[in-house]
């Protein structure tokens, strides 16, 4: 299992300390202060032009001003950092653990017909609380025992949980009763673990709060061993856990923060504990629990799906030099039917998705869409879009010395995918080759926009464009090419994934924001990063969402993206993955939406 790290953990009383947000669009010097940048230095840049400070507020709903990389009221708060824009601009609210809302609720509580009766013969709990351990848990005198036997025992509250896609809290009410046994093992509580043990075999504790009668003492646990420990009182005890998707989490207990622990991408909320050799004296119990579930927008909470949507060779047909897919809902009657163009040994090949999620043709492997026309050698980077019901094809088409120009095709009516003759598309004269499109349309504006990658030697950027004749011609998005420039390999950085390259873009439209999915390079390791806009001209640079696995099938790379937005809103993300030698067309998801 792929492990994230969970940045700090801090272990204040029942106090939940808020994260610190990071910088991540901008450096700091060496005594933590931001540097003043040329507008910083000049003081005040409305004193000799007429204007008010507030012209130059942080202002949530201006993308130059929330994520323009200049802290424009002077506060010191930079950006997504400054409070006006935190929570109020919804692109600095993606990725955020501070703009997140209730999806689910789960609540423990005994039946008072089960107040004395064995865990499985109650009726009126909620079906995803599950028991675990080798003795089975049982209700004494209206709250939970985990028994457990020589391990963990308990229950589990519901299916596994991403840590990285939401903020959760799992608070609950322990009854230590004031006579128990002096001579045994009693203890209960609730934490996280790794898997549900199977009978006999002990839970990984990640992140629990253990209440003790043995050791007479509250231990806050983390990796499996108790980190802090406070005198157990008699009574009620309360004990909650909140983990946050910024990477920050608390537990009630004392003592110090604890940096670098690291959890597994998914983790199971539990009660638990053990309860062994009494005589019959009262135990420790869970009287009452609560789990919140609180979703938040994190791009990069992906799972890869283990079976490839168009494998490295099968028993009909060996896919060589994938390129980018292209997705279209091509239905007209509500019910989606994805349809995939994708690049193939030169050519653009179509198919659809069968009932496992696998790439099929009409009787067989993918069908041939279109072989280079001529003066062509071969055809990249495939992109559609709808246009009153008939689908448009955009593509690159490369020249016989390796430059790149845009071509485009219009389908037949009803969203169908027979093609015209391809069409040249007429961009700025000032480029050099350009190819990865990503279209577009701008129904406020009237404007078809596009962003694309352009490439004049080695050199690489990703450059915004715009139509106003329904994307025959494009020009500039600002002036001129250095003006319209969305990001370009950041070379000053040695670990930056764009270090050496970028390609690829594709854009998706979520809740009125655009996020711009691209392929980033560094030496040979290809990784998929995003930009987040509000309008889709200023982007705001959320780093990595995808990186290669260092082993299997994605081993070396995940390249070319490709944005997909299921019925209930999900973005899953099918994409190219090599491991060196053989390239997959892939998909990743958020838990829960790739059928495992």
């Amino acid at each position: 299992m792929r492990l994230a790290r969970l940045g700090t953990i801090g272990i204040p009383l029942l106090l939940l300390v808020p994260a610190c947000a990071g910088l991540e669009d901008g450096s700091v010097d060496a005594d933590g202060s931001i540097p003043m940048t040329a507008s910083d230095a000049s003081g005040p840049p409305f004193a000799d032009a007429g204007l008010t400070p507030d012209d130059f507020n942080e202002s949530p709903g201006r993308a130059d001003s929330c994520y323009d990389r200049v802290d424009n009221d002077l506060d010191d708060d930079l950006d997504c950092d400054d409070s006006a824009c935190a929570t109020a601009d919804p692109v600095c609210c993606i990725g955020s653990a501070d703009c997140c809302t209730l999806d689910e609720t789960l609540t423990f509580t005994v039946p008072a017909e089960c107040a004395e009766s064995a865990f499985g013969d109650c009726a009126g709990l909620d079906p995803r609380i599950t028991a675990f351990g080798a003795v089975t848990p049982d209700f004494e005198s209206g709250g939970l025992v985990p028994q457990g036997g020589a391990a963990y025992g308990g229950a589990a509250l519901g299916p596994a949980v991403d840590p990285r896609a939401g903020n959760l809290r799992l608070v609950a009410t322990i009854d230590v009763p004031e006579t128990r046994c002096s001579d045994c093992i009693d203890a209960a509580g609730i934490g996280f673990f790794e898997e549900i043990p199977a009978a006999g075999e002990r839970g990984v504790v990640r992140l629990g709060v253990l209440v003790n009668g043995s050791r007479q003492e509250v231990q806050v646990m983390v990796a499996d061993r108790p980190v802090r420990t406070t005198p157990l009182t008699t009574g009620s005890v309360t004990v909650e856990i909140v983990v946050r998707a910024d990477g920050t989490a608390t537990l009630t207990g004392l003592g110090a923060p604890i940096d670098d622990v690291e959890l597994p991408d998914a983790l199971h909320p539990v009660l638990f504990g053990r309860t062994d050799n009494r005589a019959g004296e009262p135990a420790i119990s869970v009287r009452s629990a609560t789990l919140d579930i609180h979703d938040c927008d994190v791009p990069s909470a992906l799972f890869r799906r283990a079976d490839p949507v168009l494998p490295a060779s099968s028993s009909t047909w060996t896919p060589t030099e994938l390129g980018r897919p292209a997705l279209i809902d091509t239905s007209t009657d509500g019910a989606p039917r994805p349809r995939v163009v994708f690049a193939h040994a030169g050519s653009l090949m179509v198919g659809g998705l069968n009932g496992v999620g696998e790439l099929v043709g009409e009787s067989g492997p993918p069908d041939a869409l279109l072989a280079p026309p001529a003066g062509y050698e071969a055809l990249h980077d495939p992109w559609m879009l709808v246009d009153a019901e008939r689908v448009v094809l955009f593509f690159a088409a490369e020249r016989a010395d390796g430059k790149r120009e845009l071509l485009r095709m219009t389908g037949g009516p009803g969203r169908s995918l027979t093609f015209e003759t391809p069409a040249p598309v007429v961009v700025p004269e000032d480029i050099d080759s350009i190819d990865g499109p990503t279209v577009w349309i701008d129904s406020v504006m009237g404007a078809w926009r596009m962003v694309a990658r352009v490439r004049d030697g080695d050199a690489t950027r990703l450059v915004a464009l715009e139509s106003y004749d329904d994307g025959a011609t494009f020009d500039w998005a600002d002036a001129t090419q250095e003006q319209s420039v969305v990001r370009e390999p950041n070379g000053d950085d040695a670990f930056a994934l764009d270090r050496d390259e970028v390609a690829a873009p594709a854009v998706t439209v979520v809740d009125g924001t655009w996020r711009l999915y691209y392929a980033a390079r560094r030496g040979q390791r290809w990784s998929i990063g995003l930009l987040v806009s509000m309008e889709g001209l200023a982007w705001r640079d959320l780093g990595a969402v995808l990186e290669p696995s260092g082993n299997g099938a994605d081993a070396l790379s995940v390249r070319d993206p490709a944005p997909w937005q299921t019925p209930s809103g999900d973005i899953q993300l099918f994409y190219v993955a090599s491991d060196g030698l053989d390239d997959i067309l892939a998909l990743a998801g958020p838990a829960g939406t790739l059928g495992e």
